[in-house]
């Protein structure tokens, strides 16, 4: 989801299709619920002036030097402060990291942030939903970019933004270049521009997490658009690419969806986080049951969790939400972007949580939860 004053939540509807016993074995019984930290927050926006406004949409790397955790962050460098004088500046919505060697306490970068915006380019305006990948010995991270901070008013009064999915690349995950050909993946193309109608993500596309699938990269994405005017469509969808840089949309997109009209997702469902674990897939996304608008609190934004045997169709576990925003007093408005590793003997999930509204909230930070195997 996302973020800085400007955010498209994205929801789903799921195709129905029969559950073996094996998808349903990660239910959660009491023995396999999700704990979280004792260290909560992991990441607290307000703890350096670059995240002062908010931390969150984390994506998190383990590989031979520790964890590294990518996170939009929105906020200002001391060189923007010192430039503004006498006033404050504007915060930014730009793309940072933080390492550990625990995965649980973690050091800001000092050389956050590690990817600006661009001049007078498509991602000018704001950087966010970073997610990072190891191909062979580089770094790849994808992320969403806007080039304006909003589109129009096209529902409900509501501000939406567009916004496309670029790519930059690293030696040591630290210092990125971005590609010559971004954007790598764009909205649909509208097809009554006055209206701002299309398909299902001809407004944005974000949030992406991407897997290997046999010789293939296939990447989960949110999308947001209008096939009517004046309805909005937030659903999940499925591109696939044999280089990870030139994408093919899946011709059965979009592949999940919103639930129905009294679930606890029937409005938002955003931010994938798939992993393949004993020879099926699990996509844990986060939802609610309240169409958005700026003011609004994050009364109802929880995270669930999907299982599919092929990647493309999928069920929706029934004991959803399995990560409730109700336990935490900083979470109490949502909890919200996971990201999932598999360790040896779990699995780890990293989120943000949120504690007001887009406008008056007191937290935007940073978590950490587990779920033994």
């Amino acid at each position: 989801m996302k973020m800085i004053r400007s955010l498209i939540l994205i929801s789903l509807i799921m195709p129905f299709f029969s559950c073996s016993n094996e998808e349903a074995n990660l239910s959660q019984t009491p023995e396999k619920q999700w704990q979280f930290d004792p260290m909560n927050p992991v990441i607290n926006n307000g703890d350096d002036i670059i995240d002062i406004v908010t931390a969150s949409d984390p994506c998190v790397l383990k590989d031979d030097d520790g964890y590294k955790l990518y996170y939009t962050c929105v906020g200002v460098t001391q060189e923007e402060i010192d430039a503004a004088a006498p006033l404050d500046p504007t915060p930014i919505c730009r793309i940072c990291v933080a390492t550990s060697n625990d995965g649980i306490t973690f050091t800001r970068h000092p050389n956050n942030p590690i990817l600006d915006l661009s001049e007078n380019e498509w991602d000018s305006y704001a950087l966010e939903t970073p997610f990072v990948m190891k191909i062979g010995a580089e770094y790849w991270l994808y992320y969403n970019g806007k080039d304006t901070e909003y589109m129009q008013d096209v529902i409900n009064g509501d501000k939406i933004t567009l916004g496309s999915i670029g790519l930059a690349i690293s030696n040591d995950g630290i210092t990125f270049t971005r590609t010559a050909t971004n954007p790598i993946f764009e909205p649909s193309p509208l097809t009554d521009p006055s209206n701002y109608v299309g398909s299902w993500d001809s407004w944005v596309v974000e949030g992406p997490c991407i897997i290997e699938v046999g010789s293939e990269y296939w990447m989960y994405y949110g999308g947001a658009g209008s096939e009517v005017a004046g309805e909005m469509i937030n659903s999940i969808g499925l591109a696939k690419s044999s280089d990870g840089m030139t994408w093919r949309k899946a011709p059965q997109n979009p592949i999940i969806n919103e639930g129905n009209a009294s679930s606890w997702d029937r409005y938002h469902v955003i931010d994938p986080s798939v992993i393949k674990y004993n020879n099926r897939y699990m996509l844990w996304y986060h939802g609610g049951d309240i169409y958005f608008a700026a003011d609004e609190e994050y009364s109802n934004f929880n995270i669930g969790v999907a299982y599919s045997v092929d990647g493309i169709n999928w069920v929706k576990d029934s004991s959803n939400p399995v990560l409730k925003n109700n336990v935490l007093n900083w979470t109490s408005s949502g909890i919200m972007a996971p990201s999932v590793i598999e360790e040896s003997d779990k699995f780890v999930m990293y989120f943000h949580g949120l504690n007001g509204t887009l406008s008056t909230f007191t937290s935007w930070a940073i978590g950490r939860a587990t779920l033994s195997k």
